[in-house]
């Protein structure tokens, strides 16, 4: 996609008021075409084989069909040539990591600023994943309130992330663990580079590093994981360093 090529954008909702702001407000910003609008997940479906979206608004509990359905038989048509954002009006709910596990690229209220989902659009495009500051810190309190088997590098039950992070005899340098640990903050990799002087071609090594190592190729995914395992919490680095021993 080029800098003057618009980004397509679809909405699915049940709520017809809801399509037609989120619309407006889509369709108001340059360099965004809003192709079209779905009120169930079976609509959805079948739009995305008429004329196929950059990116997804796709809510995730719908009458008739939900989001959760529509997303995993989205993926199992086309891939990753679409960027799926699942809207909810919850913080967390039941759902969320099952839509991280079947393969969404971001997660976010629906009363989100229309500023944060417009940049939310921008950053799914470029692959980073998109979750609601909310979301993310409920995520991070759910992980530190649970016993001490759930916490550590050892699992994330019900996301998708293998159960042993690290493959045998790897293990994370310094950097990619500060990487891990920024990703899982949500930042984005214009705000990595800054944070840690770094260039775009030398963050790419380390996230490519860290797919790696993790067995995880999901940005979404890598995120959580870096969530569950608690990285940037004292000690955790030196767990890490030792191969997640």
């Amino acid at each position: 996609m080029t800098d003057t090529t618009p980004i397509r954008v679809a909405i699915a909702d049940d709520q017809a008021l809801l399509r037609g702001s989120l619309r407006a407000l889509l369709a108001s910003e340059e360099g965004i075409e809003v192709l079209w609008e779905a009120s169930s997940g079976p609509e959805a479906l079948s739009l995305c084989a008429e004329a196929v979206p950059d990116v997804l608004l796709l809510d995730i509990r719908m009458p008739g069909g939900g989001g959760l359905s529509a997303l995993h038989q989205i993926r199992a048509l086309h891939g990753r040539s679409i960027r799926i954002l699942m809207l909810t009006m919850y913080e967390v709910d039941e759902y969320l990591r099952q839509a991280l596990s079947d393969g969404a690229d971001g997660y976010l209220l629906k009363d989100s600023a229309p500023e944060d989902l417009i940049a939310a659009v921008h950053g799914a495009v470029r692959g980073e994943p998109q979750m609601s500051p909310a979301v993310l810190r409920t995520l991070m309190a759910s992980f530190a309130r649970g016993p001490a088997s759930a916490r550590g590098p050892a699992s994330v039950q019900g996301s998708g992330v293998p159960a042993v992070p690290l493959l045998p005899g790897e293990h994370l340098t310094p950097r990619e663990y500060d990487v891990l640990a920024l990703i899982a903050e949500g930042l984005s990799n214009e705000e990595i580079e800054r944070q840690l002087v770094i260039s775009r071609a030398t963050l790419k090594t380390h996230i490519a590093a860290l797919r790696r190592k993790t067995g995880v190729n999901d940005r979404v995914k890598l995120a959580l994981l870096g969530v569950a395992a608690q990285v940037g919490t004292p000690g955790c680095a030196d767990t890490w360093a030792d191969g997640g021993s």
